[in-house]
């Protein structure tokens, strides 16, 4: 089922993220993210299966889990959502939601 990420609107980034998984940490760009999931580019590594922790920038690490993948990107839902509250106040600081660019 590829239409989750439809559901909510999704707000674009450019931001440095890491993933943990499995012992593993893979760096990625958070492409855009929503109180659901978010959409990584630039993967440096595969991801596998399964759950994963994903660390961004200002805001505490969030449990996710790989819903889509294909050569450049990922799609990840979080398994719990982030609070709107906090997700709205973190939009506001262009200097950390846009780092990468």
């Amino acid at each position: 089922d590829h239409e989750w990420h439809h559901r909510m609107p999704r707000a674009p980034t450019a931001c440095s993220v890491v993933a943990r998984q499995s012992g593993r940490i893979v760096r990625a760009e958070m492409l855009d993210i929503n109180p659901r999931g978010a959409r990584l580019g630039e993967v440096r590594k595969p991801f596998s299966d399964g759950l994963l922790l994903l660390s961004i920038p200002l805001l505490d690490p969030v449990e996710a889990v790989v819903r889509w993948r294909n050569e450049d990107m990922v799609g990840v839902q979080f398994t719990r959502a982030i609070p709107f509250a906090a997700l709205a106040e973190w939009l506001l600081h262009p200097e950390v939601r846009f780092a990468h660019r």
